[in-house]
């Protein structure tokens, strides 16, 4: 296998309602206009805002959307399934063949020349003491992908012209009492048919830990 990480990159973000980065807004039907409950969150829903979230802002700079892929959804489901399940959120993982994003794409039975991880986790409701609307799956869409935007080494990974495959996933856990957050992972691929960088390239980026502007 030659997975060869880009760069891994952590947000942990706890954002202002409507503070994120400007995102196009994704096209989407009427499930993505519903507020996001706990008691019924539908990640399947998220996880396609998500996706076409990304895309819109890639179209926006003229490149071309990336593909959503089974496996690397799987890849991404074991991260936010650990997230969700410590609370917090990280690029490694306790698990035998699953510390990296690498080992979790090469788990799935796929290969490629570089790899990135963004991974999120955001309060379900936003701050403002109460001033501010519930999340719809759009607006929660456009905040995570809004935030990467904001970060430098995430967006790098969300605009790479070079990634073309994409896979993500994120739950709902709660912690304290009223305290209820969502955990998102999106998955970068760039196929070893597309390799543009013959080398591997290894870069650490600091994780954003503060609130949005």
């Amino acid at each position: 296998m030659a997975i060869r990480t880009l760069s891994i990159c952590l947000a942990w973000a706890c954002l202002l309602g409507g503070c994120a980065g400007p995102a196009a807004s994704p096209v989407g039907g009427p499930e993505w206009e519903r507020i996001v409950e706990a008691r019924d969150f539908d990640r399947a829903i998220l996880d396609r805002a998500l996706v076409e979230a990304a895309n819109a802002a890639r179209r926006e700079h003229a490149l071309a959307p990336l593909g959503r892929q089974w496996q690397l959804d799987r890849a991404a489901e074991e991260q936010a399934s650990h997230m969700a399940l410590l609370f917090r959120a990280e690029h490694t993982n306790p698990i035998a063949g699953e510390h990296t994003v690498s080992d979790r794409i090469r788990a799935v039975g796929l290969d490629g020349s570089r790899s990135a991880e963004n991974a999120m986790m955001l309060p379900l409701r936003p701050a403002g003491q109460g001033a501010l609307p519930p999340y719809t799956y759009r607006t929660l869409a456009l905040a995570v992908v809004g935030a990467w935007l904001e970060s430098p080494g995430h967006r790098r990974n969300l605009l790479d012209p070079g990634f073309s495959l994409v896979g993500t996933a994120s739950r709902v856990s709660t912690g304290l009492p009223g305290d209820v957050r969502v955990f998102s992972a999106l998955v970068f691929l760039e196929p070893l048919a597309n390799t543009l960088h013959p080398t591997p390239r290894d870069t650490t980026v600091t994780p954003k830990t503060g609130r949005g502007p």
